[in-house]
């Protein structure tokens, strides 16, 4: 997925989910064989791409 590690310039992020949210996303890695942090990655990306019309207004 993306680019090849050398051309990346990454950030760290911390956050805290809801247990279920956790839970579902741990499951959703594992039935994949991915990482929890691909699923995120991949979910954030879809997100930023589906929304990226909305001028800086978030969809909740």
């Amino acid at each position: 997925m993306g680019w090849p590690r050398q051309y990346k310039q990454t950030a760290r992020l911390s956050v805290s989910f809801e247990k279920e949210d956790y839970d579902r996303v741990t499951a959703l890695a594992v039935t994949h064989d991915v990482s929890t942090a691909w699923i995120i990655r991949k979910a954030v990306r879809n997100y930023l791409d589906d929304n990226s019309h909305s001028a800086g207004r978030i969809h909740t």
